[in-house]
């Protein structure tokens, strides 16, 4: 039992590497060399894993992106509804990672042109951000907080919704 505990955190420290090349490679548009990375490390997760974790969440967040690169909007979709799904049953609802997740398919929604479902999401993730910060008692916002602000701003503006833009501006 000892070997195979061994061998299983051997296999997922690896997924981690596999997919942090992959991020890079989505980040120089070589979606084509990121694939297999994302494939090898979810296979590595699922195998070493029994049920969700952290770091399955992230490659399945990771795999949204190459499904995005890709135009395949409906099943990077999938892939963030999946890792939000694990996140929150791993996390409290109030937390960086949940709201990055909603902030994520509140992107995936604007990608697709389903702007009050990208609202919404925008709006879910803004409101755990709130409670993240007050819960921290700090003043700044963090980046994730940023980015959903910045987000409702664009989407309201895109949408011809300018004075609701402004709130967010």
């Amino acid at each position: 039992i000892a070997r195979e505990a061994l061998l299983a955190a051997h296999d997922t420290d690896l997924a981690d590497v596999r997919l942090e090349l992959a991020s890079a490679c989505l980040k120089r548009g070589d979606h084509r060399a990121a694939e297999p990375l994302v494939h090898q490390a979810l296979a590595a997760y699922e195998r070493s894993v029994d049920g969700p974790s952290p770091g399955h969440a992230y490659a399945l967040t990771v795999r949204s992106d190459l499904y995005t690169h890709q135009g395949s909007y409906a099943a990077a979709t999938e892939a963030l509804q999946q890792a939000l799904d694990e996140r929150e049953s791993l996390l409290e609802h109030h937390s960086p990672e949940v709201a990055r997740s909603y902030n994520k398919l509140g992107s995936a929604a604007w990608d697709q042109e389903r702007y009050d479902d990208a609202i919404e999401l925008f709006m879910t993730a803004l409101e755990i951000w709130g409670a993240v910060t007050e819960r921290r008692s700090i003043c700044s916002y963090e980046d994730g907080h940023v980015a959903a602000l910045h987000n409702l701003a664009l989407i309201y503006g895109d949408t011809g919704r300018s004075e609701e833009a402004k709130e967010y501006y």
